[in-house]
């Protein structure tokens, strides 16, 4: 969404407003746009309120569009909204690969938005298969990556002497440390690495509700060549130190949609082992720009890594085919021309 704000941001043809329901805002990029964002504390206002509010909202505003990457209750009031105020209405929710449950809370939210919805865009052909929507209806938009993001001042050496990690290889996995993804495997890869690769660390790069679980489950292996940074805002200096990224899910939960965590890999030209499932599929082409293992193959994926640091040239040649890619299909300007054409469709 920040990417999107910003690609239209830079056309200089629309008035954007961003309704948010956090007062923190992880991604500070949207702050150098023009886009007037509104705070609203949904955990003090009931259904009514929330209700009231947006519908007075939405009156101040009168957009010709409203964008929904939410997915919840909030959607449902948009839907009800809609043909009060004229808008058209994008359900931009759908961004992973999990089906739906049928008749819970989630699955009725999901069918209610896609029968009011004038389009539904999903990052990934997984997602809209998925969740079962109209096919009349929906659109896959790929998200973009921007390439300027990669301009940094910093070079690999100096980022690897900052973290103190002074190992001639990095693996890392860029990801929130949640249910959704298999830290535990990341771990177990570290494990089995220590036994046989001395020349390499492994590093997670993430925050969430699992992270001092899964540090303290180092501790408890004693392992001494996986470091966990938490959050972090320097990302694309990060992608500096690694030589192979890897993205472990745990796809008895959860499926991917097109992760920004391997886009953003391979648009650094870094050689990506992913578990199969969901979208991954749909960036990743096994053996030619990455590398798709079973869910939970860590002694696959510790095949690969050893295969991947032997090999210099092949290490090259799948992160320059993984790049091209990202240059190719997953650009900035091509996922912004993609919704303009989208808006320019709906509001003919």
């Amino acid at each position: 969404m920040v990417q999107l704000v910003r690609g239209l941001y830079r056309t200089g043809r629309y008035m954007q407003y961003i309704i948010t329901f956090s007062e923190y805002i992880e991604y500070k990029d949207v702050l150098e746009t023009d886009a007037r964002i509104i705070f609203i504390n949904y955990t003090k206002l009931n259904k009514v309120q929330l209700f009231n509010c947006l519908y007075k909202l939405l009156n101040d505003i009168k957009p010709d569009i409203v964008h929904s990457w939410n997915g919840g209750p909030i959607d449902v009031i948009i839907g009800l909204l809609k043909y009060k105020y004229r808008f058209k209405y994008v359900a931009g929710f759908v961004a992973d690969g999990n089906k739906l449950s049928k008749y819970n809370q989630t699955y009725f939210i999901h069918k209610f938005s896609f029968l009011r919805a004038d389009k539904i865009v999903s990052n990934s052909r997984a997602g809209l298969i998925a969740k079962r929507a109209p096919t009349s209806k929906s659109r896959i938009i790929y998200n973009g990556f921007d390439f300027s993001r990669l301009n940094t001042h910093i070079t690999k050496f100096d980022k690897k002497k900052e973290l103190n990690l002074c190992q001639q290889y990095i693996v890392g996995m860029i990801a929130r440390v949640s249910y959704a993804k298999d830290f535990m495997s990341f771990i177990k890869l570290a494990y089995l690495s220590s036994k046989s690769l001395s020349n390499v660390h492994f590093v997670a790069i993430g925050g969430g509700e699992l992270l001092d679980t899964c540090k303290k489950k180092v501790s408890e292996l004693q392992l001494h060549n996986i470091t966990f940074l938490g959050t972090r805002c320097d990302i694309e200096e990060l992608l500096q130190i690694l030589d192979i990224s890897i993205l472990f899910s745990n796809n008895n939960i959860h499926a991917e949609g097109v992760s920004n965590s391997i886009m953003e890999s391979m648009a650094a030209g870094i050689p990506v082992i992913a578990t199969d499932g969901g979208g991954t599929p749909e960036i990743i082409t096994d053996n030619v720009n990455g590398y798709i293992i079973p869910p939970a193959d860590v002694e696959k994926a510790l095949e690969l890594i050893n295969v991947l640091i032997d090999n210099v040239q092949l290490r090259s040649n799948i992160g320059i085919a993984a790049k091209k890619t990202i240059q190719d299909r997953f650009t900035l300007d091509k996922m912004t021309c993609e919704y303009i054409n989208l808006y320019s469709e709906l509001l003919q």
